[in-house]
Parts: structure tokens; sequence; C-alpha cells
């Protein structure tokens, strides 16, 4: 008999117990949101296509769920939140939302306490908060979203490319955003709690563009 192999997950997360963000503290445990651009909170998850792991890195607005930047990349870099980041930031630009004061939480992982990533926020007038230990639990919020984006959502993507993968990605998220009601936000999907009047394609019977 062989015995069965059991591959263990990529890391996407390196952590650093010492360095010199540690006084970015956890700013969230107990803060609730009460309006749009307050609270984003960004994580990275793997998904492995035919070509291998890639990491696709979310931020997700903490009032209205609502995913606002997203980043898929071949390597566990900066570049992928830094992006997600970037998107979000033009996002709530194109909202009238001032990101100044906005509280951007994620774990410690050197990608989120890179010198690039804490200079772009500050330099926005953003709080950078971090969690304080390796508990998923500290950047739940975060963590559901990446579940239920691979598991609910991403059908055979071990088969796809990288390409096909983006442009899946790309489509999930567009549902998401448009189409996916919320419990807790009253049944509304994400883009109807940031505008009431937004339709949801699914309910008009009508496909996207």
């Amino acid at each position: 008999l062989t015995r069965k192999r059991h591959h263990r997950p990529p890391r996407t997360t390196n952590g650093i117990v010492d360095h010199e963000f540690d006084d970015h503290l956890n700013t969230i445990p107990k803060y609730i949101p009460t309006d749009h651009c307050r609270l984003a909170v960004s994580d990275i998850t793997y998904i492995k296509c035919k070509e291998g792991f890639v990491y696709l890195s979310l931020t997700m607005d903490g009032y209205s769920r609502i995913i606002t930047g997203y980043s898929l990349q071949r390597t566990l870099s900066r570049e992928g939140p830094l992006d997600a980041l970037t998107q979000s930031v033009e996002f709530y630009k194109k909202y009238n939302y001032d990101v100044n004061g906005l509280i951007f939480h994620s774990d410690r992982g050197c990608q989120y306490v890179s010198k690039e990533m804490t200079s772009y926020e500050a330099k926005l007038g953003m709080i950078t908060s971090v969690t304080q230990t390796g508990d998923p639990l500290h950047n739940a919020m975060a963590e559901r979203l990446n579940g239920t984006i691979k598991n609910d959502w991403l059908y055979d993507y071990e088969a796809m490319t990288f390409e096909e993968t983006k442009e899946a990605i790309d489509k999930v998220i567009q549902l998401y955003n448009n189409v996916r009601p919320h419990r807790s936000l009253g049944m509304r999907t994400p883009m109807q709690t940031l505008d009431p009047s937004h339709q949801n394609p699914l309910v008009k019977n009508e496909g996207f563009a």
C-alpha cells in the first residue's frame, strides 16, 4: 500500500514578528463602520490553476461589502495588494468619497507592511491597521470573502490557464458586487448599498454587457 501524500497549501503571509511597523496597531476589533470609505479590509489568497499556484489580492469596503479592488499575480509580492489598494482609492474617488481617515486593515504579511504600501497610505491620510497575531479571526471579514470567492463562485479553475483564471475572476467579482444579495445588507447587493437606484441585472433578467 502507498500512503496518500497531502500537499500543504502555499503560505500567503510572510509574517514578521519584530519589524519597524509594529506601531500600526489592530484598530478594528470592536470597530463597526457606519458609512462607506471608513474601513477597508484586504487579504491575499492562493488559487491553484493549470499553471500552478497564483495569488489573488482582494480589498473590500467594510460597510457595503463591495470588492473595491482586486489583482491576480503569479508571485506572492507586494504588487498584488498595492494594485488592489490603488484600484480601491480610484473607486472611492469615482463615488466622491475621501480616503483621508480610511482605516486600511490587513494581516501582518510583509507585503502589507512594506514601505511602498504604508507610505502610499500615509500620503493619502489613510490609517494603517494590521493584526497583532497570525489568528485569521483578526481579519475575519477578509478571510470570509476569500472563502466565498474561491469556494462558492469559482469553478474548475484548476483546469484554467492564468489568463483564463483572470477572466473568470473578473466575472465573479462583477457578479459578487452587482448580483449577490447579502443578508447582512438587508438582502441588497453591495452596489445597491452604495447606490439604492442600482439595478440588479439578475432581477431584471438581463445579462451583463
